[in-house]
């Protein structure tokens, strides 16, 4: 059976609402493959050439040349399944719009599911038993204050004489020491 996958106009990265169709590559009965580029868009921004998310052939193609297409809207619809046959008195299942497929954003980056699964939380301790131990309150400590440190001792500081050359001079070592000068 004939399985038909269509490609939404993807947001190609800069936060645009709609592109310009400016050449297709691929035309009508056309096989494509994987990454083979099919049409080349024009954005505010920049000329960017799309790649096909699937292989198959083009069995249609949704936005003309010249067209301003909003990000998310089909502009090609390809038969990924080009073998297979639709059973007799078997009404076909699906339109070429009924998938909702990774095919919405450039190869590579998929798409979220609505059912998505998530991963389990890594346990941070052991549990010890099923049901959760009372635990006190805890206060909040303070946060520690620096005190500055004072020196204990004040540095030693000469007399000062107030008249002479050598007013305030001291000497500290040698045949002087202790001696002061005098005007």
């Amino acid at each position: 059976m004939p399985t038909f996958r269509s490609f939404r106009l993807p947001d190609v990265g800069e936060g645009l609402t709609e592109a310009d169709i400016v050449d297709w590559r691929v035309a009508v009965g056309d096989e494509v493959q994987v990454n083979q580029t099919i049409v080349e868009i024009e954005t505010a921004k920049s000329l960017v050439e799309l790649p096909s998310p699937f292989a198959g052939v083009v069995t249609e193609i949704l936005a003309e040349v010249g067209a301003t297409v909003d990000v998310g809207t089909p502009i090609i619809v390809v038969d990924v399944d080009p073998t297979g046959e639709a059973g007799e008195g078997e009404p076909e299942s699906e339109s070429p719009q009924a998938h909702d497929t990774s095919g919405d954003v450039l190869v590579g980056y998929g798409t979220k599911h609505a059912h998505g699964h998530r991963r389990p939380r890594k346990a941070t301790a052991p549990a010890a038993s099923a049901a959760p131990a009372a635990t006190a309150p805890v206060a909040p400590t303070p946060a520690p204050v620096a005190t500055p440190t004072v020196p204990t001792t004040a540095p030693a500081r000469p007399a000062a004489s107030t008249s002479g050359p050598a007013a305030g001079i001291r000497a500290t070592s040698g045949p002087a020491a202790g001696v002061r000068a005098t005007s």
